[in-house]
C-alpha cells in the first residue's frame, strides 16, 4: 500500500509540475503579446510576482526581479552607507595632517564651532577633505577657547580658516562670530561631532534652487550604525520637540522626500547669508546653547520662507559628544531653561501645534493645504516620454500649490533615479518592502487623503472601489491621460485587427464606468470632451492639457538643419509612424533634399528601429536625456501619426522651442493649432512630403510658424496655465 501511495504522490507531483509549467508557458506568451508599453508590462509583471511569487519561483525572471527588489530596497542603502562612510577616513587615525580643498570665492561657508574633542573635529574635517562636491566652499573653524590641544593640531590642516576666541563665548556666539566673517552666499552650520557623507553639501545647496521659497534647509542625521537619528524635527504646543524617525530605518518612504518641517537640528543646516543677517542671526537670549536652531527656523518662517528637510543631504552625527546627555548639569541643562524662553517668545505660533505625540502623521506635515494620493501603473520616467513629463509637472505643481503629494505606483517598485527625482520635488513615494500592498497602506492611511488621482484606465479600474472604501472623504479624480479606447479603435482600423477591436470595446466599457463613478475626469483636449459628451452628457469632465516649460527659440532659420522625429518606442503609434514615414514619405524628401538628415530620437528602441540607420540620410540617435541641443539646431520635427489619442507632447515640446512641425490630422487633434498658422497638416504621403520640403526651404514660412506656434503653446500649455487649471480643478471638485 505504501508503494502505491508513493507512486500516486509521484504521479500527482508530476501532473502538478506539468500544470504549473503549462500555466507559466501560457502566462509568458500572454505577457509578451500584451499591446502595452514595456514599463506598463513590467508593472503587471511586478504585480504578479509580488502576489503570486510562489508560482514563478522557479523562473530566472522571477529570481532576477526578487534580487533587484532586495538590492534596491534593503541592502542598497546599507551598501551606500558603508562605502560613503569608508570614504570619509573616519577610522584612519594615521592622518595627522591633510588638506581641505576650499575656495577663495566660495558659494558656501561651512562654519564649525568647536570646544575640545579634537579627535571628532579632525574626523569631521577629514570627511570634508574627502568630499567630492560641485559646490565651492570654505571651512571656518571657530575654536571657542578649547581646553585641549585643538589649536596646535588644527595648524597641521591646510585649506581651513581658524578663528580663536580668547574667552569661551559658547556655541551660539561662536556660530554668530563665524557667520560674521563668512564669504559665501550660503552659511552652512555644521557640528564638529559629525562626518558628512557623499553628496551632503550638493544636495543641501541645490535645495535652494529646487525650491525658490526655501529659507533654511536641514540634513538627514544618522547614527554610525546606519539607523536614523533625525528626519527633521516636530515641535509640540508646549515647545517640547522630537526628532522625527529616531532609531528607525532611514530608507523608509516617509523619511526620503523633501518636506516642510518645524525645524532641523543645527548639527547641519544651511541658510542664505542675506536672510541670516536680516533675521539677526541666532537669538542671543538662548546663550550659551539649545533652542537657537529651533528659534531660527521659526524666524525664517515668520520672514515668509520655508524650512525644509533634505533627505539626500546625509551625515553621521555622534549625538551628545560636545554637550553631553545629562539634562541636570553642564550645557545640556540649558535645554529645559531655553524651552521656557522659546515657549514665551513663540506662544501664538505654538498654539496652532498639537499636543505632544498627537496625530504625528498629520503634525509632521502640518503646513499643507491638503493631502493628495496619486496612483499610476508605474513610476513616470520624465526623460523618456511625454506622459511621464506631464506627470512630473503635475505633481511638482500640486506641491507648489501647497499640497502634500503621495505617489503610489501599482508595482510598488523603487525605480532608482526616477523615484529619487520625485522625492526631490517633495513627493512622498511609496515602495516595497516598506509598503507590501496598496490595500494594506490604504487601510492604515486612507482617511488622511482629501483627493485621490487615479491615473490611466487600467490602474484606475483596479483601485477605484478600494479607494471609495478606504478613503471615504476623498474626492476621486480619474486622469485618462488619453482616451485609451479611442487609440485602440484607431489602431484596429489601421491594422485591421479584430482582437484590437475587441480590446477597444472592453476598454471603452472600463473608461465610461470610471468616468461615471469618479467625482471628476481629466480629459486632455476639448475634442475628446465633445466626443464623450455626445455619448453621455452627464459626465463630469475637466479639460486639462499637458504643461511645459517654455525655453523659447534660440536660433534663426539660417542656423538650423535636419529633420527630427522624437518619441518613445514602446508606444505602438510611434513605431508605426516612423515606419510609415521612412517607407512612404522620406524617399521623396531625400530626393529633393539629399543633404538633409532625418534624425530618429527616442527611448527603448527595438533592433528593428535601430536597423533603419541603413536607409539613406536616416540617422538613428536613440535615447537623449536632454533634447535642448537638438531642438536648438534642427529645422523642424515631423509627426506622421496614423493612429493615437490625446494631444501630442512631442508637438507641444517642439513648439516650446519655436520649432515648427509637419503633422497628420490625428497628431494635431485637440491642440488648437491651425494648418498654415502654427503647423502644417498633411495626411497622404505626397502632401506630407511636399509640406516637409516647403517648410525646410521657405524661411518666411518657417519664421511665421515658429513665432506663432511658440506663442500658442506659451498661452495654452505653459506651467503657469497648468497651475491655474489645477487650482480650478481642485476648487471645483472640493466644492
Amino acid at each position: 500500500m505504501a508503494l502505491v501511495t508513493d507512486s500516486m504522490k509521484t504521479t500527482v507531483n508530476v501532473m502538478k509540475n506539468r500544470l504549473v509549467a503549462s500555466f507559466l508557458n501560457i502566462a509568458r506568451k500572454t505577457y509578451h503579446s500584451l499591446p502595452l508599453a514595456r514599463n506598463h508590462r513590467l508593472a503587471i509583471q511586478s504585480l504578479f510576482y509580488r502576489n503570486f511569487g510562489f508560482l514563478f519561483s522557479s523562473t530566472q525572471s522571477y529570481q532576477l526581479w526578487k534580487s533587484r527588489q532586495i538590492a534596491l530596497n534593503s541592502q542598497g542603502f546599507g551598501q551606500y552607507f558603508k562605502q560613503s562612510l569608508a570614504k570619509t577616513g573616519l577610522d584612519d587615525i594615521s592622518l595627522q595632517s591633510f588638506h581641505v580643498n576650499t575656495s577663495e570665492k566660495p558659494l558656501a561657508s561651512i562654519i564649525i564651532p568647536v570646544y575640545g574633542q579634537i579627535d571628532y573635529t579632525l574626523s569631521c574635517l577629514r570627511s570634508l577633505a574627502n568630499l567630492d562636491s560641485t559646490v565651492s566652499f570654505e571651512a571656518i573653524i571657530v575654536d571657542d577657547s578649547s581646553p585641549d590641544d585643538t589649536q596646535e593640531k588644527l595648524k597641521a590642516i591646510t585649506g581651513i580658516r581658524v578663528i580663536h576666541n580668547d574667552t569661551n563665548l559658547g556655541f551660539l556666539r561662536s556660530c554668530n562670530t563665524g557667520a560674521s566673517q563668512a564669504k559665501g552666499q550660503y552659511l552652512v552650520f555644521l557640528n564638529n561631532d559629525t562626518v558628512v557623507l557623499e553628496g551632503w553639501l550638493d544636495a543641501l545647496i541645490e535645495t535652494f534652487t529646487l525650491f525658490p521659497t526655501a529659507g533654511l534647509v536641514g540634513s538627514k542625521l544618522l547614527y554610525r550604525d546606519g539607523r536614523l537619528q533625525e528626519a527633521g524635527g516636530v515641535i509640540w504646543n508646549d515647545a517640547s520637540g522630537m526628532n522625527y524617525g529616531r532609531l528607525n530605518d532611514p530608507n523608509r518612504p516617509e523619511f526620503n522626500y523633501v518636506r516642510s518641517v518645524d525645524y532641523c537640528s543645527g548639527a547641519s543646516i544651511a541658510i542664505s547669508r542675506e536672510l541670516f543677517d536680516q533675521i539677526g542671526g541666532f537669538d542671543e537670549r538662548y546663550i550659551p546653547a539649545y533652542y537657537e536652531d529651533t528659534d531660527l527656523a521659526f524666524a525664517v518662517r515668520k520672514a515668509g520662507y520655508a524650512v525644509l528637510y533634505q533627505p539626500a543631504s546625509q551625515l553621521v552625527h555622534f549625538e551628545g559628544i560636545t554637550s553631553g546627555t545629562d539634562l541636570e548639569s553642564g550645557i545640556k541643562s540649558y535645554q529645559a531653561v531655553n524651552r521656557l524662553k522659546f515657549l514665551e517668545k513663540w506662544s501664538d505660533e505654538l498654539a496652532k501645534h498639537g499636543l505632544p505625540g498627537e496625530s504625528l502623521l498629520l503634525q509632521r506635515d502640518r503646513s499643507v493645504k491638503g493631502r493628495i494620493l496619486i496612483i499610476d501603473e508605474t513610476t513616470p520616467t520624465p526623460d523618456q516620454d511625454s506622459g511621464s513629463l506631464d506627470a512630473f509637472y503635475v505633481q511638482r505643481t500640486l506641491g507648489e500649490l501647497g499640497y502634500k503629494v503621495t505617489f503610489a505606483p501599482e508595482d510598488l517598485v523603487y525605480f532608482e533615479k526616477y523615484t529619487k527625482q520625485f522625492q526631490q520635488i517633495g513627493v512622498e513615494c511609496l515602495y516595497s518592502p516598506y509598503v507590501s500592498t496598496l490595500k494594506q497602506y490604504l487601510k492604515a492611511n486612507g482617511k488622511a487623503f482629501d483627493y485621490v488621482f487615479l491615473t490611466r484606465a487600467n490602474a484606475a479600474f483596479n483601485h477605484y472601489k478600494m479607494i471609495k472604501q478606504y478613503c471615504p472623504q476623498a474626492k476621486i479624480i480619474f486622469n485618462t491621460v488619453d482616451l485609451h479606447y479611442l487609440r485602440l479603435e484607431r489602431e484596429a482600423k489601421v491594422t485591421g485587427s479584430s482582437d484590437m477591436a475587441n480590446q477597444a470595446k472592453r476598454m471603452k466599457e472600463i473608461e465610461f464606468e470610471l468616468m461615471r463613478n469618479c467625482d471628476r475626469t481629466i480629459i486632455i483636449s476639448d475634442s475628446e470632451a465633445q466626443l464623450l459628451h455626445q455619448q453621455d452628457a452627464s459626465l463630469r469632465l475637466t479639460v486639462m492639457p499637458f504643461m511645459r516649460e517654455m525655453p523659447g527659440c534660440k536660433n534663426a532659420f539660417s542656423n538650423r538643419k535636419d529633420i527630427v522625429f522624437i518619441g518613445g518606442f514602446e508606444h505602438p503609434p510611434n513605431i508605426d509612424s516612423v515606419e510609415y514615414f521612412i517607407k512612404e514619405i522620406w524617399p521623396q524628401v531625400h530626393a529633393k533634399l539629399p543633404e538633409v538628415r532625418f534624425l530618429i530620437i527616442g527611448s527603448k528602441m527595438s533592433e528593428h528601429i535601430k536597423a533603419m540607420n541603413s536607409h539613406p540620410g536616416v540617422e538613428v540617435i536613440g535615447f537623449v536625456e536632454n533634447l535642448a541641443d537638438y531642438f536648438d539646431h534642427c529645422k523642424m520635427t515631423v509627426v506622421p501619426l496614423r493612429f493615437g489619442a490625446g494631444i501630442k507632447g512631442k508637438i507641444g515640446t517642439s513648439a516650446s522651442f519655436g520649432v515648427p512641425s509637419v503633422a497628420t490630422t490625428i497628431a494635431v487633434e485637440g491642440m488648437g493649432f491651425v494648418n498654415g498658422e502654427q503647423i502644417l497638416v498633411a495626411d497622404d504621403p505626397n502632401s506630407f512630403a511636399d509640406s516637409v520640403i516647403r517648410l525646410y526651404q521657405d524661411e518666411a514660412l518657417w519664421t511665421q510658424l515658429s513665432q506663432s506656434c511658440l506663442a500658442k503653446v506659451s498661452e495654452q500649455y505653459s506651467l503657469e496655465a497648468g497651475k491655474r487649471r489645477l487650482q480650478e480643478l481642485l476648487a471645483t471638485v472640493g466644492s
